[in-house]
C-alpha cells in the first residue's frame, strides 16, 4: 500500500447484542477511525489499476465522478468519504490496504459507546445522532452506511447504519440501523472502512 496509514481506534473485545437479541463476542480489534476517502480509493485504483463493479457496468456515475462531489474542488473531493463502491470493491480496497473488512459485530462494538438505553431524546428535525454526538479522537467516526464483512449470504452483505454512539429505547425495531443487499450493490451514500485485527 501507498499512501498515508490512515488513524486508527484501538477498540476493547466486549460483548454486543444484535437487534434479534442474540449477543456476539467481540476480541480485540482497530479500525480506521473515519471511512475510506476518494484520494485514498484513487491511490488504490491507479496502483492496482483496479476497475470497480460502477465502471465495469459502465454507469455514469463512479467513486470519482457522481452528483454529490461535482462541485467540489479536488482537495475537497479527495477528503470525501468514497461512495459508489460495491462490497466487492470495499474488500478489494482493504486487502491492498493490509487489512480487512470490518464485521458486523465490531462495527456494533465500535460505534456503540453505550449499551445502556436512554430515552429518545426530543428535538424536532434534529438527528439523534447529531444532538448527541461524540468527536472523540478515540471513538470510530460514522459519517453514513457503511459495508460490512460478509454474512450467512453467499452473494449478500450486512450495510450498517444504526446505532450510533447510544442506544435510544425501542432501537431493536429500528429499519434504518441495517440492510442486507447484493454485495455488487453500490450507491452514492454507502462507504466502508479499513479494519485491522
Amino acid at each position: 500500500m501507498t499512501g498515508m496509514m490512515p488513524s486508527v481506534v484501538q477498540v476493547k473485545g466486549s460483548v454486543v447484542r444484535l437487534e434479534d437479541g442474540t449477543t456476539k463476542e467481540v476480541n480485540d480489534f482497530r479500525v480506521a477511525r473515519r471511512g475510506v476517502r476518494i484520494g485514498d480509493f484513487m491511490a488504490f485504483v491507479r496502483a492496482t489499476k483496479y476497475k470497480t463493479t460502477a465502471e465495469r457496468s459502465g454507469s455514469l456515475d463512479t467513486f470519482y465522478q457522481q452528483y454529490p462531489i461535482e462541485d467540489l474542488s479536488p482537495e475537497e473531493r479527495d477528503a470525501s468519504v468514497v461512495t459508489m463502491v460495491s462490497w466487492y470493491d470495499a474488500r478489494a480496497y482493504c486487502e491492498w490496504a493490509g487489512g480487512r473488512m470490518i464485521t458486523e459485530e465490531e462495527w456494533l462494538a465500535a460505534s456503540v459507546r453505550d449499551w445502556s438505553r436512554i430515552p429518545r431524546p426530543k428535538l424536532p428535525g434534529i438527528g439523534m445522532e447529531r444532538s448527541l454526538y461524540i468527536d472523540d479522537e478515540n471513538q470510530m467516526r460514522i459519517e453514513g452506511p457503511e459495508w460490512t464483512a460478509a454474512g450467512e449470504e453467499v452473494d449478500r452483505a450486512i450495510v450498517r447504519s444504526y446505532p450510533r454512539y447510544f442506544l435510544t429505547v425501542g432501537w431493536e425495531a429500528e429499519q434504518m440501523n441495517k440492510k442486507e443487499l447484493p454485495k455488487s450493490f453500490y450507491n452514492e451514500v454507502i462507504g466502508f472502512r479499513v479494519c485491522f485485527a
